[in-house]
């Protein structure tokens, strides 16, 4: 193909061009040719397809079971949510034996597999309702990488809570608290809430791109709530009131936090915009990434000291009471403290000085 810069407009991009070859060759006489978008990691999602074997559960006969397997093909090709349906099944047919001959092939330069992928060539969750419907009762299995990725795809809640969790307890050993982890924790949600906004927007995939992308608005969500966090805590610890506490820990890292973000969003602008060779995947990301930020930062400032006033009030409401009222008894003590020594210090200086009056005595 000519260099990329030579094919500028939206008419040469890879959708495009799949959209007129699958125009040009869905009537194509002499054979049966699809086509999809490459998988964003080879041999992963939805473009690379699944595995599914049907089962003959009821014992019928081998006629009846490639008769209904047509059908359930057939059925499934209708679907508006399935493409490229095909069986590996062989229906009894003659079959053609073919016997390489590797010394005329090497005089030829022609390889093995060279040689079998030609011969390929030249002859070239919706499926599992489509066969549980068919009335011969016949079951299904998943096969290949698609039987691993609906093994591991039930896990996939336990894993974000255990990941989680551990979050948690890191952020509970380090504020030695079981609550203020919460005030960091809830930012993540409005960081992600923004990069699947901004994606929507756009018109992108969720692909593993995305993905990666979310993972990325969360940790920064997190570290701009941290900073926030660690002052107010920092501040309540020194005596001050809990709102004062959450004001200035809120002002004092306003700064730092705009400006490390501005920097951030800077770096990723290029990937909004991006052209060539991997564009969808950099636009993915850098859409996620720049949308989560945005989120993460301007609301932060604002929700991240209000959560921690209000997890504060939840979790510690008898605690914050002893303490302003210690604080308050420790203040009257000192004023008390300081009035008493007042009036000793008067006591004293006002006293008589009776040494010269005792040497005058014989």
């Amino acid at each position: 193909m000519v260099p990329w810069e030579l094919r500028p407009g939206v008419e040469n991009s890879a959708q495009a061009i799949l959209a007129r070859a699958k125009e040009h060759f869905d009537n194509y006489p002499d054979a049966e040719i699809r086509m999809s978008m490459p998988a964003s990691i080879s041999g992963m999602g939805g473009s690379s397809g699944f595995y599914v074997y049907v089962q003959n559960i009821m014992g019928n006969s081998h006629e009846q079971f490639m008769k209904d397997l047509q059908e359930i093909v057939a059925q499934a090709r209708k679907s508006p949510i399935l493409y490229n349906v095909r069986s590996n099944a062989q229906a009894d047919a003659l079959q053609l034996n073919i016997k390489i001959d590797d010394f005329r092939a090497g005089q030829f330069s022609l390889e093995p597999s060279v040689i079998n992928e030609n011969l390929q060539i030249a002859w070239g969750g919706e499926i599992a309702r489509i066969i549980s419907e068919h009335p011969g009762n016949y079951g299904y299995a998943w096969s290949g990488i698609s039987y691993q990725e609906k093994l591991t795809g039930s896990n996939q809640g336990a894993l974000f809570l255990i990941s989680a969790l551990v979050v948690f307890l890191s952020l509970a050993a380090l504020y030695e608290s079981w609550s203020i982890p919460f005030a960091v924790m809830l930012i993540i949600p409005i960081g992600i809430f923004g990069a699947l906004l901004f994606v929507a927007f756009r018109g992108l995939a969720n692909d593993v791109y995305l993905q990666v992308g979310l993972l990325t608005t969360g940790g920064l969500s997190a570290k701009n709530a941290i900073l926030i966090v660690e002052y107010a805590h920092q501040f309540r610890q020194q005596g001050r009131s809990l709102l004062k506490s959450a004001q200035e820990a809120a002002a004092l890292r306003f700064r730092p936090i705009v400006m490390t973000s501005i920097a951030f969003l800077l770096g990723v602008l290029p990937l909004l915009s991006a052209q060539g060779a991997g564009a969808a995947s950099q636009q993915s990301i850098g859409t996620g990434v720049f949308g989560g930020t945005i989120f993460a930062t301007t609301l932060g400032l604002i929700m991240v000291p209000a959560f921690f006033v209000v997890i504060s009030l939840i979790f510690n409401p008898l605690s914050l009471k002893r303490k302003r009222l210690y604080a308050a008894w420790a203040e009257r003590r000192q004023d008390e403290d300081k009035n008493a020594l007042n009036k000793l210090e008067h006591q004293v200086q006002s006293a008589p000085d009776n040494t010269n009056t005792h040497d005058k005595n014989p």
